[in-house]
């Protein structure tokens, strides 16, 4: 760097700070990139006949408690003969279910959220659910 004139310093020195700089920016799009590719997303319509869903259950007086996961809705019950468990598989937008003794957990993608918002609406089980 002695032997070089104050134009190829000046030169040497402007092509470092634009490499960099385009560096820079290739780096902070991949970032970005990277960041959009691990947020969640949320459906706010329902896929799901909710109603059908309800009577399926054994009306709305036989559903205790509704939480929702990211992706599952967890309907409590009270009498398990109630529930009718291929009616609830037959219903279009539901792509699992699962029961035990205390509760059946359905499928449902990205509007768990909605659908167990509109399941504890069409209940009115408000006052016993935080979700």
């Amino acid at each position: 760097m002695k032997n070089m004139t104050a134009k190829e310093k000046f030169l040497f020195i402007f092509l470092q700070i634009i490499t960099l700089g385009l560096i820079w920016i290739y780096w902070k799009k991949q970032a970005k990139k990277y960041q959009v590719e691990n947020t969640l997303s949320q459906e706010i319509k329902v896929g799901i006949n909710v109603i059908k869903l309800i009577k399926a259950m054994g009306g709305p007086n036989n559903i205790k408690e509704v939480t929702n996961t990211h992706t599952k809705v967890k309907i409590m019950y009270n009498i398990r003969q109630r529930v009718e468990l291929e009616e609830i598989k037959n219903i279009s937008g539901i792509s699992g279910v699962f029961m035990n003794d205390e509760a059946v957990t359905i499928i449902v993608g990205n509007s768990a959220a909605s659908v167990c918002k509109s399941i504890i609406y069409n209940t009115n089980l408000e006052q016993n659910n935080k979700n």
